[in-house]
C-alpha cells in the first residue's frame, strides 16, 4: 500500500515532478524575463521541498553517495582560491549548488517507490515532446545544421544524449506499468530512436544502442507475446527509420568507425590533447572548476571560434578539478555501481544499463554540471535505497525463472 502524505508534501512533490518533466524540454521553452522553463520549475520545485521541511520536520538522513556529491561540490568551490579563471569558478560554484539541490529534493520528498517511478514518467514524458519537436522541425525542413535536426535550443549531441537516457527508462516503466500504458512507452521509444538519428549525432548512436541493451538481458524472461511485439515492433521503426532518416544523416552515422580509428572526432581530440597537457602542469588541484576554455586560451585564441570546452566529462572533471576532484567524481560512480549490483535483477540490469548510457555519451559531452546528469544520480540513489529496505537484493547472473511473467 502507497504510504500516505501531507498536502504539503504532495505539493513539494508536483513541483519535483514538474521540474524533472522540464528537464528533456527546458532548452525549447523561454519565459521572459526568467529564462528557461528549467529555471522557474526548479525554483518552486527548491521552494516546495523547503516549505515541505520546514513545516513537517520532513528529513531523512544522507547517504555515503550524498556525502560524496556534497565533497566535490564542496572541493569545486574550494578551487576558487588557485584558479585561473575566478569568475568562472565562482559561476560554476553556484550553478554546483543548484544541483546538488536535485538529488537532495528527491531523496527528501520519494520516500516509496510510486514516487520514483513517476518521476522517472516525468523524465520520459518530458523526453517524448521533445522527440516530438524534433520530429515536427525535421518535417518543416528546420535544420539545426546541415542535414542535422533538433529540437529548438538544443544543440544536436546534447538531445541525443538527452533521449538515449529516457529508452532505458522507458522500457523499465514498460515492464512495471499495467498494459494499457506499454504502447506510450513504446511509441516513446521509437519516437526517441528516430530523433536521435534524426540528430545525425555518432556518439549519441552508440548512446542510443547502450540504452536499448537493456531489451536484450529482459528477453529470456519476458512473456512471449511481448517477445513478438518487440521484434515487430523494432522492425517496423527500424524500416521507417530507413525510408524517412535523410541519406545525408546516414552518410554522417556510418563514418563513426573512420573517424575513431583516423579522423579527429570533429577536433575532439585536439581539444582533449590540449586538455591533457593543461593537466600535467597542476595534476593534484587541478585549474579550477569551470575554468577549461580559459586555459585553452594559448591554443586556440581569443575571441574563440567555438567554446573549447572538455567535450569529455571525465577528463573535463581531471583537469579542473585534479586528482582529488575526479576521485572524489568517480568514487560516486563506483558507489553507485556497486549499489546497483545488489538490487533484484531487473532493476540491477536497469540501472546499470542507464549508467553505461551515461558513461558513453559523457565521453563526448562536457555534461558534469547539466542537470540530467544530477537528476539521474539522485533518482538512481533513491531508488536503490527504497528497494534495499524492502529486503530485495542479493547477486543472481540470470533472471529469475518467470521473473516478468
Amino acid at each position: 500500500m502507497k504510504p500516505r502524505s501531507s498536502v504539503f508534501s504532495r505539493l513539494a512533490f508536483a513541483l519535483l515532478w514538474l521540474f524533472v518533466f522540464s528537464i528533456p524540454v527546458e532548452k525549447t521553452i523561454e519565459i521572459p524575463g526568467l529564462g528557461t522553463i528549467g529555471r522557474l520549475a526548479g525554483l518552486l520545485a527548491l521552494a516546495g521541498g523547503a516549505l515541505a521541511v520546514a513545516l513537517e520536520g520532513r528529513f531523512r538522513v544522507p547517504t555515503a553517495t550524498h556525502v560524496l556529491m556534497f565533497a566535490f561540490v564542496l572541493w569545486a568551490a574550494l578551487s576558487y582560491r588557485w584558479s585561473i579563471a575566478p569568475e568562472f569558478t565562482a559561476e560554476r560554484f553556484l550553478t554546483n549548488l543548484q544541483l546538488l539541490a536535485v538529488p537532495l529534493l528527491i531523496w527528501t520528498l520519494c520516500g516509496f517507490e510510486q514516487r520514483c517511478l513517476a518521476l522517472l514518467d516525468a523524465y520520459v514524458f518530458g523526453a517524448l515532446l521533445t522527440a516530438a519537436q524534433t520530429a515536427g522541425r525535421f518535417l518543416s525542413g528546420a535544420q539545426t545544421y546541415y542535414e542535422r535536426f533538433a529540437a529548438e535550443g538544443f544543440d544536436p549531441n546534447d538531445l541525443a544524449l538527452t533521449l538515449a537516457l529516457s529508452l532505458p527508462a522507458a522500457y523499465y516503466l514498460s515492464l512495471r506499468r499495467g498494459a494499457k500504458w506499454q504502447w506510450v512507452y513504446l511509441l516513446h521509444m521509437a519516437s526517441a530512436c528516430f530523433a536521435i538519428l534524426l540528430t545525425a549525432s555518432r556518439g549519441g548512436v552508440l548512446a542510443m544502442a547502450a540504452g536499448l541493451s537493456l531489451i536484450l538481458w529482459t528477453l529470456p524472461a519476458i512473456p512471449a507475446w511481448r517477445r513478438r511485439l518487440l521484434v515487430a515492433g523494432g522492425a517496423a521503426a527500424l524500416a521507417a527509420a530507413l525510408i524517412l532518416v535523410p541519406a545525408a544523416s546516414w552518410q554522417r552515422l556510418l563514418t563513426l568507425a573512420s573517424e575513431m580509428t583516423e579522423g579527429t572526432l570533429n577536433d575532439r581530440r585536439v581539444l582533449w590533447r590540449e586538455g591533457w597537457r593543461v593537466f600535467q602542469h597542476s595534476p593534484f588541484v587541478g585549474i579550477g572548476a569551470g575554468a577549461y576554455p580559459v586555459a585553452l586560451i594559448p591554443a586556440f585564441g581569443e575571441p574563440w571560434r567555438f567554446t573549447p570546452v572538455a567535450h569529455n566529462s571525465f577528463l573535463s572533471v581531471l583537469v579542473e578539478t585534479g586528482v582529488v576532484g575526479f576521485v572524489l567524481f568517480a568514487a560516486m560512480l563506483l558507489v553507485m555501481a556497486a549499489l546497483a549490483l545488489r538490487l533484484p535483477w531487473l532493476e540491477r540490469c536497469f540501472w546499470l544499463t542507464v549508467l553505461a548510457v551515461w558513461c558513453l555519451g559523457v565521453s563526448a559531452l562536457t555534461w558534469e554540471y547539466r542537470k540530467p546528469t544530477w537528476f539521474l544520480f539522485g533518482i538512481l540513489v533513491a531508488h536503490v535505497a527504497l528497494r534495499l529496505e524492502r529486503g530485495a537484493r542479493g547477486w543472481s547472473p540470470a533472471p529469475p525463472e518467470g521473473a516478468l511473467a
